[in-house]
């Protein structure tokens, strides 16, 4: 009976979508699902894209053992044979679970963006066959798969490198190809940095073929972690992350243009009480109708913060908002059609906190969701004067629906 009662709620909402705020939860007994982004979908739909393998192999065998009528039929229904893999979740704009797909191609789905043909991509990393380089070269290379608008796969593409690679996000492009933002390890550190990273950008065609492999800065120095690129309105992409310096993180903006070439660049960090640094680290990055927004970490200032930045179109601060909540797992952005910005974020006691600001940066109210556990928030998600916040705390990802006025 117990058996049956969870193979019933799996994906399965705890309180239906309504006017109201709701909750909802992605557990799946005895397996992980760790989810790592989450869009809106232009129908309304949300998708979430992540990591799916086994939790203790105890637990697996004491709920299922070996019958596969006992297995979700979507596990079942996907070849699971016990590999990490790739899975993709989608809930209609009601919270209804639609479908659940996994891509057996050991993909970890780090970043998603829906498709003009109503498609998805997710970008990631594997693990390879290669031979290691050097002594923490952990092997993985970048990865996309494309799928149709139900799910079903309909290529996959790795992209090689000779050095520890690991796709971070992916953007569509106006014409239908893709950019693929990943950090790619150098051959040989300098002074403090063993194997330091940089910026890698990979333009794909439609079909998946790679028509260029660049990397930003071309020169070798500085220790770069991407971690979020867009498409503006103007064609050119933005893209945010983190500097290492020395013992110091700043947090940098860039922007290319759709042939992978440098048009600005800029990092920002601030100092604390006892004039030093504080360690920045770029989280996220939105546009708003004259700048960007963008997210860092404000480690070391107490009380434990992240800071919200608002930026004109020449990457000039106009106004921030520095948030107390835990700094050091990620808070991710949203915006609504009147340019209101929404932040949310995990506390230091892993409760959720989200905040509204006006476009000019005045707070418009701030609550606390102590009904929710999380340990990281992947997605801040705006659609008709809701908020959808997808958060995870170990194995379990919530869906918190709540009203955004």
């Amino acid at each position: 009976m117990k058996l049956l009662l969870s193979l019933v709620l799996f994906f399965s909402c705890i309180l239906a979508f309504s006017q109201q705020d709701s909750i909802a939860y992605l557990d799946v007994p005895g397996f992980k699902l760790k989810s790592l982004d989450a869009i809106n979908n232009p129908d309304g739909s949300i998708l979430i894209s992540g990591r799916f393998d086994y939790g203790s192999y105890e637990a697996v065998s004491s709920l299922y053992g070996y019958d596969p009528e006992k297995y979700p039929k979507w596990i079942t229904q996907n070849n699971f044979f016990g590999d990490p893999m790739c899975f993709l979740h989608k809930r209609s704009a009601n919270g209804d679970s639609l479908w659940t797909r996994l891509y057996p191609h050991h993909l970890s789905g780090i970043g998603i963006t829906a498709c003009q043909d109503s498609g998805f991509a997710i970008v990631g990393f594997r693990p390879t066959n290669r031979e290691k380089q050097y002594e923490y070269d952990k092997t993985q290379a970048a990865i996309v798969i494309k799928t149709d608008a139900n799910g079903n796969l309909k290529w996959y593409k790795d992209i090689p490198s000779n050095y520890n690679s690991v796709g971070l996000d992916i953007v569509e492009l106006n014409n239908g190809e893709f950019i693929v933002l990943a950090s790619k390890e150098r051959e040989k550190g300098y002074g403090d940095l063993s194997n330091p990273s940089i910026v890698r950008l990979v333009k794909l065609s439609t079909e998946g073929e790679i028509m260029w492999d660049k990397h930003f800065p071309e020169i070798e120095s500085g220790n770069y972690t991407p971690s979020r690129i867009i498409l503006d309105k103007n064609g050119d992409l933005v893209s945010v992350g983190t500097k290492k310096t020395g013992s110091h993180y700043s947090m940098y903006l860039l922007k290319l243009n759709t042939d992978g070439e440098a048009k600005l660049y800029k990092e920002y960090h601030w100092l604390r009480e006892n004039e030093r640094h504080e360690w920045n680290w770029g989280y996220d990055v939105i546009e708003t109708a004259n700048g960007f927004v963008a997210v860092s970490m404000a480690y070391y200032r107490k009380p434990e913060s992240q800071r919200v930045i608002k930026v004109d179109n020449n990457f000039n601060i106009v106004w921030e908002q520095l948030v107390e909540c835990n700094n050091t797992y990620q808070g991710t952005l949203g915006t609504d059609v009147e340019g209101n910005i929404y932040f949310a974020a995990p506390t230091e006691t892993r409760s959720v906190k989200v905040i509204k600001l006006s476009a000019e940066g005045q707070l418009i109210w701030e609550r606390e969701r102590t009904d929710v556990e999380a340990n990281e928030v992947v997605g801040t998600l705006v659609n008709n004067q809701h908020l959808s916040i997808i958060s995870r705390r170990n194995r379990i990802t919530t869906i918190l629906k709540m009203k955004a006025d």
